[in-house]
C-alpha cells in the first residue's frame, strides 16, 4: 500500500510539472505569435503607407505636368497652332504615361497586400491549430493529474481504513491475550479448600469418575 502511495505520488509530482511546463510554454507561444501577428500588421501598414507615398507622388507629378503645360502653352502665340498642338500631344502622351504608372504600382500593391494577408491568414491558422494543439495536451495533462490526485486521496483513505482496522485487531489480540492470561494465572494459581475438593469428587462419582488419589493430583488448602 504505501509503495502504491508514493508510486502515485511521485506519478502525481512529474505530471504537475509537465502541466506547468507545457502551461508556460503555451503561454509563451501565444505571447510569440501575438507578437508575430503585430509585426506582420505594421509590415502590411508599412506596405499601404509606402503605396500612399508613391500615388502621391504620382499625382503630384501630374499636378505639376499641368501647371507645365499651362505654362508653355502661355508662352506660345495663340496664331502658332502647330506649337500649341505639339505641346498638347506630348501632355497628354506624358498624361497617359502617369497614369499608366499610377495603374501598375496600384496593381502591384493590391498584388503585393493580397500575398501578404493571405500569408498571414495561413500562418495565423497554423498557429491558431497549434495553440489548440497546445491547449488540449495541456487540458489532458489537468485531467490527469486530477485523476491522480483522485486516486491519491483514495489510497490515503484506504490506507488509513486499514490502519484503523490493523489497530483494532491488535487491540482485540492484546485484550484476548489478556483475559487468556489472567484466567490461565487464575487457574493454575487457585487451590481449592478441603471442603470445596471433596465435594468436587463427589461430583465427579455422580458422573461416573473414578476415585483416584486426590493427594497427589492437587494439594489442598486445610
Amino acid at each position: 500500500m504505501k509503495q502504491e502511495q508514493a508510486r502515485l505520488a511521485a506519478r502525481t509530482e512529474q505530471i504537475e510539472r509537465n502541466r506547468l511546463l507545457a502551461q508556460q510554454a503555451l503561454e509563451t507561444k501565444q505571447k510569440e505569435l501575438q507578437l508575430e501577428e503585430q509585426k506582420q500588421r505594421q509590415q502590411i501598414q508599412a506596405l499601404e503607407e509606402q503605396n500612399k507615398l508613391e500615388q502621391e507622388r504620382l499625382q503630384k507629378q501630374a499636378q505639376l505636368l499641368e501647371e507645365e503645360t499651362k505654362k508653355r502653352l502661355e508662352a506660345v502665340a495663340l496664331e502658332d497652332q502647330e506649337q500649341r498642338q505639339r505641346i498638347e500631344r506630348e501632355t497628354a502622351q506624358r498624361k497617359a504615361y502617369l497614369e499608366q504608372e499610377m495603374l501598375q504600382e496600384k496593381r502591384r500593391h493590391e498584388r503585393e497586400l493580397a500575398v501578404k494577408e493571405q500569408e498571414l491568414q495561413r500562418k495565423k491558422a497554423e498557429q491558431q491549430a497549434e495553440l489548440e494543439k497546445m491547449r488540449q495536451e495541456t487540458a489532458l495533462m489537468q485531467r490527469q493529474e486530477q485523476e491522480m490526485r483522485q486516486q491519491a486521496q483514495q489510497m490515503r483513505v484506504m490506507a488509513q481504513r486499514q490502519e484503523q482496522i490493523d489497530r483494532q485487531r491488535r487491540t482485540n489480540r492484546m485484550s484476548l491475550g489478556l483475559i487468556h492470561e489472567q484466567a490461565l494465572d487464575y487457574v493454575l494459581n487457585y487451590f481449592p479448600f478441603e471442603d470445596e475438593f471433596r465435594e468436587a469428587i463427589q461430583t465427579h462419582h455422580q458422573w461416573g469418575y473414578e476415585p483416584g488419589n486426590e493427594r497427589r493430583l492437587l494439594s489442598v488448602k486445610r
